[in-house]
């Protein structure tokens, strides 16, 4: 496990600013998404393995607030739903966010109602969106 944060202090418009998120992938600094995330001001915190971060998570030792999977590297997108689906099992409610080069559409669901697709690379903008509309505060109706 590794963990890193940008040493830039701008707070102004980081939609991470505070955050806590666990990245699998692969461990060589966290690659695109990595750095993304450390970029709009989130603590990543990087994992080799997928069922390493799932069990971290379901123990309530992970300490995050987000989890992203990089799908290429952690046995593909169908691999990351059954995990995401393991989690609301458990009554967990965490942004997840799946990042996958096989994604032929990004999906930003509403009220977290599903995980949230982007493409690899992630763009710096579907990124900021997903943040944002994760972090978003509920909506009256």
């Amino acid at each position: 496990m590794e963990m890193f944060r940008p040493v830039a202090l701008d707070r102004g418009g980081l939609a991470g600013w505070g955050l806590s998120a666990a990245l699998v992938c692969p461990l060589e600094g966290g690659g695109l998404a990595g750095r993304r995330l450390a970029g709009l001001g989130a603590r990543v915190t990087l994992w080799a393995g997928l069922d390493a971060a799932l069990e971290a998570v379901l123990r309530g030792e992970a300490g995050c607030d987000l989890l992203m999977v990089d799908c290429d590297h952690a046995g593909g997108m169908a691999l990351a739903v059954q995990g995401y689906r393991r989690l609301r099992a458990a009554g967990i409610c965490l942004p997840v966010m799946l990042v996958s080069s096989t994604c032929k559409e990004q999906i930003f669901p509403v009220r977290l109602a599903g995980p949230f697709h982007l493409r690899a690379p992630v763009s710096a903008v579907a990124l900021q969106i997903g943040l944002e509309l994760a972090f978003a505060p509920p909506v009256r109706d």
